[in-house]
């Protein structure tokens, strides 16, 4: 197949036919000059125009040639052995998460690998191809508009760098969709995915939706520049208990406790110094930790009770850093890692504890308690025992089953789920779906409601053959983060007995489903009300309409979930790439806040006061560290700190498996290619071929020759117009006697003559 990357250029041609045109067409006007010393040509006037004509025709196409030669070069002609005939749409996304910054010793860095086999793809085309360049971290920046030539986006791709979040692969998808040309259904469509291959980045629905929107065919080739057996440990974890319940010792009530978790991926045992700092009062404090291949550890500080104080942040470190150094650091937040308040909702349907719909998630909580002392604080109540104090004491409320609330109590919910509070929804069987339709869902503001969807009618499956499965989990979102690798848990053996149909509002743009029952039921939602954030499960808290209670996800589920909704629920922690809602304070309204960077730059967020408390909304944390909110009050100024952490669910470095991702992307053509790892270089069959280096050096070759002609061959081709006797005998007939200058004149004679050539065969 032969074509032109730019054929726009081929205008040059017409161009360059214009002067032959008018050369050939236009008349000729010669103006006759009388010039003494030319009265010696006019014996071979004649026979001299005749003879320089050929050579003429013959500089002429050469010089043709020559112009005609370097258009076409820069109308890049290519050529490809390719059998496929259709143009094709080729996206090459590049991961610039932060995994990409992982550099094993004595090889190069994941995006340095990156970076050539992108420069190796941009380089692969074929005539007709158009390609453009996506920049992918969590969020995804597209270079430019899709061309026949991306060589001009190369700059980009050698200047990409590391950012501190990770790489989403459905933002990517989704900025991919809008820049495909409708109308041009006849050119398929190609992803080119570079990336480490984590196991954290793929989407099972993503790439569902993907695929059901793309009308033309597809094909997938993931490049995977993921180290063979890669080794990091990381800080998965800190937060402050009770001395009484961690450490018990003579000063109990006096000390407080750290428990950081650190966890290693590895083939032998990882050992590293845990380190302690930035706290007032307290004296830098180092730990030796040792963590067992691909397991975890538990360290522990002992610190004074007066440090867990307003405004105190730790700072903890792993040294030596290995090659993945950012999780190596955490900042805890001691203002705000007390123990966090659970409030359990649920009706009295019976006297038998077991039999209640709460039991198995109560007996869940339990186990979280007594996994991590002191962190969790768990209040079951029944709807009819329930008061309003206990739910604005109450960081994270759950309803399970819960038939109705009081008018009272519903509106301190929604207060304080307003004010950024968490609520997790389990809807049974004795939740009466009028309550939940006309005081929790409100179709015209269903942005605003707690429930952002109408309850519909209750579907049995318990009679059908095979009972619907949980589906399309979403495993970017952080409570199913790493949950469905097999080796963790059991997520795709959840099945469910009932349901109910969930319908959003006419009009509204359908809420955030997490994961499906079957093919479309939302089974999980996520939906944010004010600075809070609603979790909502089409199940019970028990296995009476699903075994998710039974299955041994539950337990690591329920904990994401809780530390999804405490980052809303409390001034504590976010994510680098996340949007801040803050509650601050009632005395913070109409005040002029300020956001202070780890770096120390000052910036001025948006202070948000229609809400029932005020807050502050930071679009851009861009940064680990710690932030600084600071507003004045009469008194002052007051500073909230809150920390931003790298997202650490990728740490493991696990990558995905190929058999798995294939059957994901089904029916798209889908191939994993991997790079040579010692020198990076990538395998693509039937290489394009560009023509215009060729071209080029042709084209010199065409101007050497002309220079050549033009110097060498032109004096010999013209015959020598004026000989020595005719001009000794014009200069004797002149004068009559011999002119002892004729030597000189005839010199001059020939010089003149061998001038005046040239300027005669160009007006000829």
């Amino acid at each position: 197949m032969f074509g032109f990357l730019t054929p726009w250029a081929l205008v040059g041609l017409v161009v360059l036919s214009v002067p032959i045109v008018l050369h050939l067409f236009k008349p000729r006007k010669v103006r006759r000059t009388p010039f003494s010393s030319l009265r010696w040509l006019r014996a071979s006037q004649h026979r001299l125009s005749r003879r320089i004509q050929w050579h003429q025709l013959l500089l002429l196409l050469l010089r043709v040639a020559f112009l005609t030669l370097l258009v076409l070069a820069l109308a890049k002609p290519i050529f490809s052995s390719s059998a496929r005939t259709a143009p094709t749409d080729r996206f090459v996304i590049l991961n610039v998460g932060r995994t990409m910054g992982y550099r094993q010793p004595g090889a190069a860095s994941h995006l340095n690998q990156g970076r050539r086999a992108a420069e190796r793809l941009i380089a692969h085309f074929s005539p007709g191809d158009r390609t453009t360049v996506l920049l992918s971290g969590r969020r995804t920046h597209v270079v430019g508009p899709l061309v026949g030539d991306a060589a001009v986006y190369l700059p980009h791709v050698r200047a990409a760098t590391v950012q501190p979040d990770g790489f989403d692969l459905n933002d990517a998808l989704q900025t991919v969709r809008p820049l495909l040309d409708p109308a041009s259904t006849n050119r398929e469509l190609e992803l080119s995915i570079v990336t480490d291959n984590a196991l954290t980045a793929w989407s099972l629905s993503a790439i569902q939706r993907f695929n059901q929107d793309v009308d033309r065919p597809l094909r997938v080739n993931v490049i995977d520049i993921s180290s063979s057996r890669p080794t990091n440990a990381w800080i998965a974890d800190a937060h402050i208990a009770d001395a009484t319940l961690a450490d018990p010792g003579p000063n109990l009530n006096n000390t407080r406790t750290i428990h950081v978790i650190v966890r290693a991926a590895s083939d032998e045992p990882s050992r590293r110094t845990l380190t302690l700092t930035d706290l007032p009062g307290v004296p830098p404090t180092s730990a030796p930790v040792t963590v067992q291949p691909d397991g975890s550890t538990i360290a522990r500080f002992s610190i004074p009770a007066n440090a867990v104080r307003p405004g105190a942040v730790a700072k903890l470190q792993l040294s030596p850093n290995d090659a993945l150094s950012d999780d190596d650091v955490f900042w805890l937040n001691l203002d705000n890692s007390a123990a966090l308040s659970v409030l359990v909702i649920e009706p009295n349907v019976t006297q038998i504890k077991q039999l209640q719909p709460g039991h198995h998630l109560r007996t869940a909580l339990d186990a979280l308690s007594a996994a991590a002392p002191g962190t969790l604080r768990v209040t079951s109540l029944l709807d009819t025992d329930i008061l309003s104090p206990a739910i604005a004491d109450a960081d994270v409320i759950m309803m399970v089953d819960v038939p109705r609330l009081s008018e009272g109590n519903l509106q301190a919910l929604q207060h304080h789920v307003a004010a950024g509070a968490g609520l997790i929804v389990f809807l049974g069987p004795t939740a009466d779906v009028a309550f939940y339709n006309r005081k929790m869902h409100n179709p015209l503001t269903p942005s605003r409601s707690l429930l952002p969807v109408e309850v519909g009618a209750r579907l049995s499956a318990r009679r059908s053959d095979a009972l619907p499965a949980l589906s399309h989990v979403d495993i970017t979102h952080p409570i199913f983060a790493g949950l469905t690798d097999p080796k963790l848990g059991d997520l795709g053996q959840v099945r469910f007995l009932d349901y109910v149909e969930l319908h959003p509002a006419a009009g509204a743009a359908p809420p955030r489903a997490l994961a499906t029952i079957g093919p479309s039921t939302p089974a999980v939602i996520d939906h944010p009300c004010g600075n809070g954030r609603v979790i909502l499960l089409n199940t019970t808290g028990n296995d009476a309409t699903s075994n998710l209670a039974t299955r041994n996800i539950f337990l690591p589920l329920l904990d994401q979930m809780f530390t999804y909704l405490s980052h809303h629920a409390r001034v504590n922690d976010y994510t680098v790439g996340d949007v801040a809602d803050l509650p601050l304070p009632n005395d913070a309204r109409d005040r002029r806040v300020t956001l202070t960077t780890p770096t120390g730059e000052q910036r001025q967020p948006t202070l948000r006061t229609d809400a029932v408390r005020p807050s502050v909304q930071v679009q851009s944390l861009d940064q680990p560290g710690v932030y600084t909110i600071t507003y004045q009050t009469d008194t002052g100024d007051r500073n909230i700190p809150f920390v931003v952490r790298t997202d650490r669910r990728d740490s493991t470095l696990t990558t995905a498996d190929e058999a798995i991702l294939r059957q994901w992307w089904q029916p798209a053509d889908f191939t994993i290619t991997r790079p040579d790892r010692a020198r990076g270089n990538i395998d693509l069959a039937r290489s394009p071929a560009a023509l215009d280096p060729w071209l080029i050096v042709l084209a010199f070759v065409v101007f050497l020759a002309e220079m050549y002609f033009v110097h060498r061959l032109c004096p010999k081709v013209n015959p020598t117009v004026v000989s020595h006797p005719l001009a000794a005998q014009a200069a004797g007939t002149d004068s009559g006697l011999p002119d002892p200058h004729s030597d000189h004149r005839m010199q001059e004679i020939h010089a003149t003559t061998d001038a005046a050539q040239p300027r005669e065969s160009s007006r000829a």
